[in-house]
């Protein structure tokens, strides 16, 4: 089967699982959650606490102040070249989740006012279920789940880098993207959004990255020569 085809084929899966979430799980999961709380409100407690690490900061903010020394590391004459070349590979590497973090919430939040979905608590509040598209107030942001995007994508990020513990790096993702859904923060397809561009924004950037596409940018913050151009 020919790659267009296949992603014809995948898209039009994502697409009608899409629309079986919202048509006919999602209503009633966010409703059972909101009994769940009421009912044993230390789960949910739990997941409130968890979800927090969803958020993109929590590793954009390290990252970017780790490339900051990494790029002035490489660049010092007072190491030695080879430790250099291993600084730059390692910013090299770090780059790339940086990037990739930073690409994918971005594209989350160009998609979230487009759709307008309202969130979980106007359906418990106000009984309101729905899209409202190009709506810019946070309740009508609910799809994708931006938590769920930055959870998938750290963890494909390292599953590629750290590829021996991938199943805990997924089990990870999946706990955090499913605290989204029990604190009734999202729904289901929300998360299920959220995570389908946390994932390909990642393969798509690693493409870019290892057909040297970006490596301009890239030889400005470490000087490294294009062979040992690596992920």
């Amino acid at each position: 089967m020919k790659l267009h085809s296949r992603l014809a084929l995948l898209t039009a899966g994502f697409v009608l699982l899409e629309a079986l979430l919202i048509g006919f799980v999602d209503r009633p999961v966010a409703e059972g959650m909101h009994a769940l709380d009421q009912s044993h409100p230390a789960i949910v407690d739990f997941f409130r606490a968890y979800t927090d690490f969803g958020k993109s900061k929590w590793y954009l903010w390290p990252s970017g102040l780790m490339i900051v020394a990494l790029a002035l590391a490489a660049r010092n004459a007072t190491i030695p070249s080879r430790l250099r070349v291993k600084i730059a590979h390692a910013g090299n590497k770090l780059m790339f989740f940086f990037v990739a973090i930073a690409v994918s919430g971005i594209v989350t939040d160009i998609i979230k006012p487009i759709l307008g979905r309202a969130r979980p608590v106007e359906l418990l509040r106000e009984n309101i279920y729905g899209f409202h598209p190009f709506s810019f107030h946070a309740a009508w942001n609910s799809m994708p789940s931006g938590h769920a995007t930055t959870a998938f994508a750290l963890a494909a990020i390292l599953c590629i880098q750290l590829p021996r513990w991938r199943f805990l790096w997924l089990a990870l993702g999946l706990v955090l993207a499913i605290s989204r859904i029990v604190v009734d923060a999202h729904y289901i397809s929300d998360v299920v959004a959220g995570a389908a561009v946390g994932i390909l924004s990642v393969i798509a950037l690693r493409r870019m990255f290892q057909r040297k596409e970006i490596f301009p940018m890239m030889r400005c913050i470490f000087p490294i020569d294009k062979n040992d151009f690596i992920l």
